[in-house]
């Protein structure tokens, strides 16, 4: 009996299924395969689309690494798209990830072999929208700071990502190892989203929007919850929240807070200090300083039952101790006790 020739183009299981590989593992319990067929630029047969769902696992395994410090990606449903690159060459260009997502990511950490940091981030949506293989090889190396570890939370594989978005109750936690100076102290961000330009080497976080319901047919509506960013008792929010790695800087065009403490110097204790503002805030890892446009009002807590407060138009600090939150060239982690320069309309009262 002659079988024509034929090429498949569609397979859906709908079973429990596993594709391991020394380094690579994917498991959930329905998949279904898109084949582009060959043609005059793609010789072969590729992958045009996977769609997995019902408790979808990837796992990327790295060599002389424990199987439990694998990056790996876990969500209801994940679907991979491809699409032809400059040469033609048909390859993945975007991972839409929903329901329950949570991505881990172990890199090594410098000057301190065997040890591994891990980068994590959850939501209820991520979209990882990936470079073709002439853009992965000129992209820089990832470096140390907020931005570069949200970055690699949302990394799958080796796969290499160019934006990513993540919406839906975004949760991060990048770990910080222990460095002379300071304790092991881990960066943590939360938003309603989060989009990332990983060429630029910048993040946004946005908050929830007053009203917005909770989830699609909630009809409940809540109230505006700000983006944050914390690290310690450093700690940052607003309504959107920018980083630029490249700049080391953090930008929150709009009303926010920061709170940090001061270290402590000749016999006095740490002071603790928060600020609010109502137009603009830009800080700087790299110099120490920021600008705060107001209306803008500080409050400082002294020895027990002592509070400083001062309220002015405009307010620019300096000496704020260095962090890892906004990444970039970062300064000496050295104690400092941080200045203060207020500007139109100052009121300065002791309790």
């Amino acid at each position: 009996i002659l079988l024509p020739k034929f090429t498949l183009r569609r397979a859906v299981f709908q079973c429990v299924f596993a594709m391991p590989d020394p380094t690579f593992a994917f498991s959930g319990n329905t998949i279904e395969f898109l084949v582009a067929a060959p043609g005059p630029v793609q010789k072969n047969t590729a992958l045009e689309l996977l769609l997995a769902s019902g408790d979808v696992r990837i796992a990327s395994y790295v060599a002389g690494r424990p199987k439990d410090k694998a990056n790996s990606l876990q969500a209801d449903r994940v679907e991979v798209s491809s699409a032809a690159d400059s040469a033609g060459q048909l390859g993945p260009r975007l991972i839409v990830a929903s329901g329950h997502v949570a991505g881990v990511n172990y890199d090594p950490v410098a000057g301190q072999p065997g040890q591994l940091a891990a980068q994590k981030l959850t939501s209820q949506e991520l979209t990882i929208e990936l470079a073709d293989k002439s853009q992965a090889q000129t992209q820089a190396a990832q470096g140390a700071g907020a931005a570069d570890g949200i970055v690699q939370a949302a990394q799958v594989g080796s796969f290499k990502p160019q934006r990513i978005s993540a919406t839906g109750g975004v949760n991060i936690e990048l770990d910080q190892p222990a460095a002379p100076g300071r304790p092991a102290e881990p960066v943590r961000a939360t938003a309603w989203r989060l989009e990332a330009n990983v060429p630029a080497g910048t993040v946004r976080l946005d908050s929830q929007v007053a009203g917005r319901p909770v989830g699609p047919g909630s009809g409940q509506a809540v109230a505006a919850q700000a983006a944050r960013l914390e690290q310690g008792a450093n700690q940052i929010s607003g309504q959107t929240i920018l980083l630029d790695k490249g700049a080391g800087t953090i930008e929150i065009p709009g009303p926010g807070a920061f709170t940090f403490v001061q270290a402590a110097e000749n016999g006095q204790p740490a002071t603790p200090a928060h600020v609010v503002w109502n137009t603009r805030m830009n800080y700087s890892s790299q110099t120490g300083e920021a600008l705060f446009a107001g209306p803008v009002q500080v409050s400082m807590l002294g020895n027990p039952n002592q509070e400083s407060s001062l309220s002015a138009k405009m307010l620019y600090v300096s000496g704020l101790p260095a962090n890892d939150l906004s990444g970039g060239a970062s300064r000496p982690k050295q104690p400092s006790q941080a200045k203060i320069r207020a500007e139109g309309q100052v009121v300065a009262e002791n309790k």
